[in-house]
């Protein structure tokens, strides 16, 4: 029998959601591009970013201080003020939040988390709690993305975090991108990056038809989770 998953309360607009520095605490590095993010959130989907107390206390106050991070998460959980939460970007280190994360916290305070790469550990404890989270952009990203927040990335968000569940068909990005923007160049924000088409579905493991809760995440963030603790449970 699979196990129930509680979805989060869904984030309209009005909505306060925290930005958390889970791995790196390079966000101070490039405060202009945090400001964008913040305001082409507001304008797109409606919600105020807010900061978790510890997330803008720069890199190396983060890397020495894990527990802190972990306070920031648990701040976000428990405050009545707070209605969801956002990763401000990747990284490699949030492996070392698991000695302090509290699971009875996630699952007692159910909130959306959204976020990517790194954020991966943090997800998976969700997961492992028994509530929903979400795979997809953090706030440095494709929320502060130059010259607007994409269409198709926006859709997906709405979709996900803001409208109310409904069946609805996936589908491919129609376009992608791996062009270079320096971050810190703070002209550049309303610049468009050039994207290419998309090449449709590819699929790697055969075409047969499969069934289950869809689990996902970076590949090589859960092979740092393997072999920890917050390795999730084969009955998941």
């Amino acid at each position: 029998m699979r196990p129930h998953f509680v979805r989060p309360p869904r984030l309209p607009p009005g909505s306060r959601v925290a930005a958390l520095s889970l791995s790196s605490g390079f966000v101070t590095e490039v405060m202009g591009r945090y400001h964008a993010g913040v305001r082409q959130v507001a304008d797109a989907l409606g919600w105020e970013v807010v900061p978790a107390p510890n997330a803008l206390r720069g890199p190396e106050f983060l890397y020495e201080n894990p527990r802190a991070r972990t306070d920031d998460l648990h701040w976000a959980l428990q405050n009545p003020d707070i209605h969801g939460m956002v990763s401000l970007i990747g990284g490699d280190d949030s492996v070392r939040l698991l000695p302090f994360l509290d699971p009875e916290l996630i699952r007692a305070h159910p909130k959306a988390l959204l976020g990517y790469s790194d954020t991966t550990i943090t997800l998976t404890q969700f997961l492992r709690a028994g509530v929903r989270a979400y795979y997809g952009p953090s706030l440095l990203t494709d929320l502060a993305e130059n010259g607007g927040m994409h269409p198709f990335a926006l859709d997906g968000l709405r979709r996900a975090l803001v409208e109310e569940p409904r069946p609805f068909d996936l589908a491919p990005a129609p376009e992608w991108t791996e062009f270079r923007v320096e971050w810190e160049d703070e002209t550049l924000q309303e610049v468009r990056r050039p994207f290419q088409p998309g090449d449709g579905w590819v699929w790697l493991q055969g075409e047969m038809p499969a069934e289950g809760h869809l689990m996902g995440g970076c590949l090589e963030v859960l092979d740092m989770l393997n072999g920890t603790s917050g390795w999730p449970s084969s009955d998941l």
